[in-house]
């Protein structure tokens, strides 16, 4: 009789053949082996944590009886690392080979010694490797309330396997995944990558993992419970894109979340560091901002728990071109007919600027595009003695520049009030610059004679003039005294006249007011 005795993940050359099988122990063909698991202990029990966790273990030919003892050794580990009870983490183990077999179901063992005791007891099965159908099995038979699954809780699935499927299993690993169940792959020696990537949730970088033969399992344990217990957010996903800045949100995870942690950097820039931002578990949306345009950008979105951060939710998201509006717009050279307009360039790729003009006497208006790169050009044809509002509009290869358009409203003699559209992203400020535009009390002012208050009059409009005819007519029949100037000319008027009369004169028209 021959004993092999595996002490930590070494195997010592002594074997005693047995004549008979041997219960809770691992047997085959009279083999005796004894272990003592070594894998560091990785505890997340203070956690509150409910899932329903599957071990879909391989035990094929191809493992063999020893590879087969570290698989065990893994799952005692692993299964140490949950709290175990029926309102918080619940195990099941199958082990499949050419059929299926529940080991024990979701709702057998309620504490974390008779799950222990399970997997250390559980027998070697041999057999071909139908992944596919195992998978199927696990959707059938064990994610379903009779054998302990409960709703609105997680479901995960972990699969060990060391070879490649012996049927299919894309079908079956979608119908899984389309019932809410995370999968994780553990690929071992032969496993094939593009068949773990195929059956495993994404992203494969924390739901596949590859060790090299069965004594590689300690390297990968850690992990794997931290991918199972510590919950990442989930469905990424981006609106309120701009030029620089847009909005990350995700869903919340079933575990109660301290806080989530939101790094981000350009994903040509593999290197570079990334900018971080503190998110409340409460809150699953935040403005990533300060960002370049056209620019496509790394986004990871983490958990934060009490004993450490999940893996990373992860995505891409680009900006857009930046669209502005030019600034600084100018008039000069005017004529009874036409004027000249210039403007700052608006930032960016512009294929063009649209010039629009509107009398604010009339139904009159007009419109004219100029190229990307002019930034001045003429309005001719125009009505003489009309004031016009003109606006110019950036035009980009996908769209036009929203007209930031300002408005000015409560106008008293003194102050006005300004509002305008507010610019994307976190702005820190807002620089206001204004300098008065030639007319208006400039212009009278350099008009009438001095002094002012007899010689210079505000009214809102044309209604109000009543309000002064006495005043007015007062002091220009006063000052008249026999003789006015009219655009530098000397007229003689009556000494006493009325005020419409003097405005004939003063204003030059040729009919009665």
């Amino acid at each position: 009789m021959i004993v092999v005795f595996i002490l930590g993940t070494q195997f010592y050359d002594v074997l005693i053949f047995l004549p008979v099988l041997c219960e809770n122990v691992l047997c085959e063909s009279g083999v005796l082996l004894l272990y003592s698991p070594s894998f560091p202990f990785v505890s997340v029990q203070s956690m509150d944590v409910q899932a329903d966790v599957v071990l879909l273990v391989d035990g094929s030919y191809s493992i063999g009886l020893q590879n087969f003892a570290k698989v065990r050794a893994f799952l005692e580990v692993l299964v140490t690392s949950f709290d175990i009870g029926p309102n918080k983490i619940q195990i099941s183990l199958v082990q499949y080979s050419r059929d299926p077999h529940t080991e024990f179901a979701l709702n057998t063992h309620h504490d974390i010694n008779a799950v222990v005791k399970a997997v250390r007891s559980f027998p070697y099965r041999g057999g071909s490797t139908n992944t596919g159908k195992a998978m199927t099995y696990v959707r059938e038979r064990i994610f379903v309330p009779g054998r302990g699954a409960r709703d609105n809780v997680p479901r995960v699935m972990v699969l060990i396997t060391d070879g490649k499927s012996s049927d299919s299993f894309k079908d079956a690993a979608a119908k899984l995944r389309n019932i809410d169940v995370e999968i994780f792959a553990v690929g071992v020696k032969d496993a094939v990558r593009s068949e773990l990537e195929a059956i495993a949730n994404p992203p494969a970088d924390t739901h596949v993992y590859e060790v090299e033969d069965f004594d590689a399992f300690q390297r990968i344990s850690k992990e794997l419970t931290q991918s199972i217990c510590l919950l990442p957010p989930q469905d990424l996903r981006f609106s309120e894109i701009t030029s620089r800045s847009f909005r990350a949100t995700w869903t919340a995870p079933a575990t109660a979340v301290l806080s989530y942690l939101v790094r981000f950097r350009k994903a040509e820039d593999i290197t570079g560091d990334y900018v971080s931002l503190i998110v409340p578990g409460d809150t699953t949306t935040s403005i990533l901002p300060h960002l370049f345009p056209v620019t496509t950008y790394e986004v990871n979105i983490f958990s934060q728990f009490d004993k450490g951060d999940s893996f990373p939710l992860t995505g891409e998201e680009t900006t857009l071109e930046e669209l502005s509006s030019p600034r600084d717009l100018v008039t000069k050279d005017v004529t009874d007919t036409s004027f000249a307009v210039s403007w700052k360039a608006a930032p960016g790729n512009v294929r063009q600027y649209r010039v629009t003009w509107k009398s604010l006497f009339s139904d009159e208006t007009g419109e004219k595009t100029t190229q990307g790169d002019t930034t001045a050009t003429v309005l001719d044809g125009l009505t003489p003695e009309t004031r016009y509002q003109v606006s110019v509009f950036a035009v980009y290869g996908h769209g036009e520049a929203s007209s930031k358009t300002i408005v000015v409203s409560d106008e008293t003699e003194k102050t006005m009030k300004v509002t305008w559209q507010p610019a994307p992203g976190n702005v820190v400020n807002y620089r206001v610059t204004y300098k008065p535009q030639p007319g208006g009390r400039q212009l009278l002012r350099s008009i009438a004679s001095d002094p002012d208050e007899i010689h210079m009059y505000n009214v809102a409009d044309f209604s109000f003039l009543l309000d002064i005819v006495d005043n007015l007519n007062d002091n220009l029949c006063n000052s008249v005294k026999g003789g006015v100037y009219e655009f530098g000319s000397k007229h003689s008027i009556m000494q006493k006249c009325s005020l419409f009369e003097c405005f004939e004169i003063l204003l030059g028209y040729r009919h009665r007011l």
